[in-house]
């Protein structure tokens, strides 16, 4: 029994026909609602998350499963990804079905996503990121040493802040104990390792992505892998008898897909008129085709162009379902507040605060009330303490208590804060900006010229380092080398093997990237948002650009994903089953 939020990712690790050549005879998914075991006296294998929502689905089919027939004399394990954490027992325990069920990890390690993407999909890695929790960046360590094999040791490492500091250390330690058995530094198709904290720039994942794919993933839900919005190609098909839910179309986020391939990392203001050029091309095809006298040529380049239609149609629905759910008044008034914060938001003030409560007023769910405060403190615009415990009261009084508590989670992990200044905590956000250019114009969204289009003229300070890592200077340049201090500090080492083969490192000399094609890892810890790979993308695709991308990340985030990392678990509980009743 797989959970919903693991289905379309373990398809990608192994499809059915792999599983059941593996003696698996039935597969079905996780629900809310206690699901019957398939007949038969085989063990019940629960595939799932470690969510208190997959806990509670999981007891409630083990208790219905106990009381059928041969029920205890079955056995009964669940398979935690990536490990079966403490809330997860405990919520089994509350349950009362902790002793009926064998847990055990299950270390996936990183997902593939994309063909230059990979996963934890650990979606509760930025709340223990913000406590000083070594987990996160223990598990991206120990997915980076499960790449080894087939990627081989980098030659060069870099890393900045203090989990990514912690990460290094522990891939430096298991260098250190495979001696001569560690993979030789620089021998494999990877030639970089770059680790960055996601502690150190919480802004980017706050703020509205504005990329196609950043939007939708901002404005609709995504379940599995898929968005999903009412309406589209969905609505036209048959409906089923008696069915009083609305039709609701899901479109895979795949490059599986060529047209979402095309689209995903443009400017949302570009993709429109994208798919309408390329409907209007197919009406053109197809208007020559019925007229008749069409070179076979032309014939055959409109029979490729025709079999993208369904696909089409799909994005074009997509994109006005995410269009008009971007467009509700909140929606627009946050990402104007945010730009605004951004521009000044250094010297404190309540402006964060006060715009936080009138999209709340506008009919905004907390959650984007909760990140536009968090952004406020971020850019060092944090409200006083008498009005932050005034907005402490008004969320509690309209979203109810557990509001209260996300919001105490927020404060002890350090991302929400009263005081003009932030406390005086670094980084400063007027620093940072100056020495990574991070507010830059982007240029047409049809043809960007900077990496800051994918935030209309903000670029991620995360995608800065990795644009300074490539310079000659690398991170020793007055602006990335003032910029790591304040994010924590950082090491740029390259690795070495010493003449008994023993594996060493040496500060790494200047003189900027080799010669040359090459490919660059770069590891989130803490979670990535799709306009940071959008970056990444467009910085490898531009003219003489040698080095190409790929991403590791805890997981992929909104900074709606953010907060509710932060939210109690009861809380979480509810909007996992709200959202599984809407799809």
């Amino acid at each position: 029994m797989i959970d919903p939020a693991l289905s379309a990712w373990l398809g990608l690790a192994a499809d059915v026909a792999v599983l059941k050549e593996h003696g698996v005879d039935s597969l079905t998914l996780l629900s809310e609602s206690p699901v019957a075991a398939p007949d038969g006296a085989g063990p019940v294998v629960f595939v799932a998350r470690p969510t208190p929502a997959a806990a509670a689905a999981i007891a409630a089919t083990v208790k219905v499963g106990l009381a059928a027939p041969g029920g205890a004399r079955r056995e009964w394990r669940a398979l935690l990804a990536p490990r079966a954490g403490l809330r997860a027992r405990a919520a089994l325990a509350a349950a009362g079905a902790l002793g009926s069920v064998a847990l055990a990890d299950l270390p996936l390690h990183f997902l593939p996503l994309d063909a230059d993407l990979l996963s934890l999909e650990d979606y509760d890695a930025p709340a223990a990121l913000a406590a000083g929790h070594p987990g996160p960046a223990h598990a991206v360590a120990a997915g980076l040493a499960a790449l080894l094999p087939r990627l081989g040791a980098p030659a060069v490492l870099r890393a900045v802040g203090p989990a990514a500091l912690a990460a290094a250390d522990a891939l430096a330690a298991a260098r250190k104990a495979a001696g001569a058995d560690a993979p030789p530094p620089g021998g494999g198709k990877v030639s970089e390792w770059i680790l960055i904290d996601r502690s150190i720039d919480w802004v980017t994942p706050l703020l509205t992505q504005l990329t196609y794919e950043g939007l939708i993933r901002e404005a609709l839900p995504v379940r599995g892998g898929a968005a999903v919005f009412e309406g589209g190609p969905a609505a036209a098909a048959p409906s089923t008898p008696h069915s009083s839910r609305p039709a609701r179309t899901r479109v895979p986020l795949t490059a599986a897909d060529p047209v979402f391939r095309e689209l995903r990392d443009a400017s949302f203001a570009a993709a429109g008129p994208a798919l309408g050029a390329r409907a209007r091309a197919i009406q053109t095809g197809y208007s020559a085709a019925r007229a008749g006298g069409a070179p076979l040529a032309d014939l055959r380049d409109f029979a490729a162009t025709l079999k993208t239609l369904p696909a089409v149609q799909r994005h074009v629905a997509l994109a006005e379902a995410a269009g008009a759910a971007a467009g509700a008044g909140w929606f627009k008034d946050r990402v104007a507040a945010e730009q605004a914060l951004l521009a000044g938001g250094a010297g404190g003030g309540d402006a964060g605060a006060d715009a936080a409560e009138a999209i709340l007023a506008r009919g905004a769910p907390a959650e984007a009330g909760l990140r536009l405060l968090c952004l406020a403190c971020a850019v060092g615009a944090a409200p006083t303490r008498a009005r932050l415990d005034r907005a402490v009261r008004e969320l509690a009084a309209t979203a109810g208590p557990e509001v209260a508590a996300t919001l105490t989670s927020l404060e002890h992990g350090g991302l929400l804060k009263s005081g003009g200044g932030g406390g005086g905590d670094k980084p400063a956000w007027p620093a940072l900006r100056r020495s990574l250019r991070l507010l830059a114009d982007g240029g047409d969204p049809r043809s960007p010229v900077d990496a800051a289009y994918v935030y209309a003229g903000y670029a991620p300070a995360t995608v800065r380092l990795v644009e300074a890592a490539g310079g000659a200077p690398g991170w020793a340049g007055a602006g990335p080398a003032d910029a790591v201090r304040a994010l924590g500090g950082g090491r740029e080492v390259a690795l070495r093997t010493d003449a008994a083969g023993r594996p060493t490192e040496e500060p790494l000399p200047r003189g900027g990237a080799p010669p040359g094609p090459r490919i660059v890892l770069v590891a989130f810890i803490g979670g990535a948002t799709s306009a940071e790979v959008a970056a990444l993308r467009w910085l490898a695709a531009r003219p003489r650009a040698t080095t190409r991308y790929l991403v590791a990340t805890s997981a992929m985030l909104t900074g709606d994903d953010v907060v509710r990392a932060f939210a109690p678990p009861s809380a979480r509980a509810l909007a996992d089953a709200l959202a599984l009743a809407a799809e």
